[in-house]
């Protein structure tokens, strides 16, 4: 097969959590086929833990080896700590149709730029190692158009149509 022809998705939504520096990291993956339902996904586990200081997600909503279906969000984290380290990791990955959230309870200990980029792409990496998978085969559907007419002109002119 092909590049891209096939590829891993999840097979069941699932949570990890983890403490680092009392912080409490919970960490959701799931599977979400287009943009619009990693949307849902997402804003499903945020109100689901609404409570969280953060709730930051990364996903890459259709085959892994193209760019046209991803996005990420820091949600109020400081900008690039958290969504892009999470994205960095599923594309490394290369899962497809998946979409994690990482929802943080702040636990009073600061970690710093350096210190919240390894955290979430911990977190990300925890969950994956859990997460149970499928393979989806890439099927093309393909249609064919081809004009006709000069053919049956030619075969209406040797039986005599339009001839006297």
């Amino acid at each position: 097969m092909q590049k891209g022809s096939s590829f891993q998705v999840p097979s069941k939504t699932i949570t990890v959590e983890q403490d680092i520096k009392r912080s409490r990291f919970i960490s959701t993956a799931g599977r979400a086929g287009n943009k619009k339902s990693a949307k849902e996904f997402i804003n499903s586990v945020s109100e689901k833990y609404s409570d969280a200081t953060h709730n930051c997600y990364a996903f890459v909503a259709g085959n892994p080896f193209s760019t046209t279906e991803i996005g990420f969000g820091d949600d109020r984290e400081v900008s690039g700590t958290a969504g892009k380290p999470m994205l960095s990791v599923l594309q490394h990955k290369k899962i497809g149709e998946i979409v994690v959230v990482v929802s943080r309870y702040f636990g009073g200990t600061k970690l710093g730029t350096g210190g919240l980029v390894r955290a979430y792409s911990n977190s990300v990496q925890l969950v994956l190692e859990k997460l149970p998978l499928v393979n989806c085969v890439v099927i093309k559907t393909v249609q064919i158009i081809y004009a006709i007419c000069s053919l049956v002109v030619a075969s209406m002119g040797t039986v005599g149509f339009g001839r006297q």
